[in-house]
């Protein structure tokens, strides 16, 4: 287990190195970067903590503490993340599994794995755009994306929210208003480069009842770009 739980203002987790070095090959301006992430991957012990020191992200800030199963242990924990993350701009948030789910509360053994919405909030209500780590569940995943998209949404008033799927895990984005035009910038370099690797998926608009027809005009349930 990584428990390992946040990157301040950038973006970095080792189930990403394989695209990484598959989208880098075709781009031939990143060879010092690619090498120093083989360098990373093949280490004898591969792990995130090794990109702290690695000095591939400059100006970041890591918070990597354990996160703790009991109720107290995780009240401190999360109030030192809020003062870690408090001025930045982006915090990647990496759980063992992403959200939180019924049968682990806070409290409960194995609740370190997973972030709380409650925690995302507070890191919402800084200013922060939050990125988090999501494991797919055993349910379909068209459906597991959109549902997952709907309760960031929820989180992220006033902002937007995307989901970036690979064929093995999601990464979901709120996205903060002033930031928005920036991380658009970031989707399209996105998908020039690892385009058919990492697909976006947007919150997909509700269905809207056609009263002229009778009936209800569907929307697709999950949208790309």
């Amino acid at each position: 287990m990584k428990q390992e739980a946040a990157c301040i203002c950038s973006v970095a987790d080792k189930a990403l190195y394989p695209l990484i070095l598959n989208g880098l090959k075709r781009v031939r301006m990143y060879t010092c970067l690619r090498t120093r992430l083989r360098k990373l991957r093949s280490s004898a012990q591969p792990a995130v903590s090794h990109i702290e020191t690695s000095g591939l992200l400059p100006g970041a800030r890591f918070y990597s503490d354990m996160v703790p199963d009991s109720r107290e242990g995780r009240g401190r924990w999360t109030r030192q993340l809020l003062e870690k993350a408090r001025g930045t701009e982006l915090v990647f948030v990496d759980p063992d599994n992403g959200f939180e789910i019924p049968s682990k509360p806070v409290g409960r053994k194995g609740s370190s794995k997973f972030v709380t919405k409650e925690e995302i909030r507070s890191l919402w209500d800084l200013d922060c755009s939050v990125l988090i780590y999501q494991h797919f569940r055993r349910e379909k995943r068209d459906s597991f994306v959109q549902r997952m998209l709907l309760e960031l949404s929820e989180i992220a008033a006033g902002g937007s929210v995307i989901g970036f799927r690979t064929p093995h895990v999601l990464f979901l984005l709120a996205v903060q208003r002033h930031h928005q035009q920036e991380i658009e910038l970031v989707n399209s370099r996105l998908q020039e480069t690892w385009n058919g690797e990492i697909v976006l998926n947007r919150l997909a608009r509700p269905t809207i009842p056609d009263a002229s027809a009778g009936h209800c005009a569907h929307r697709p349930t999950v949208s790309t770009r």
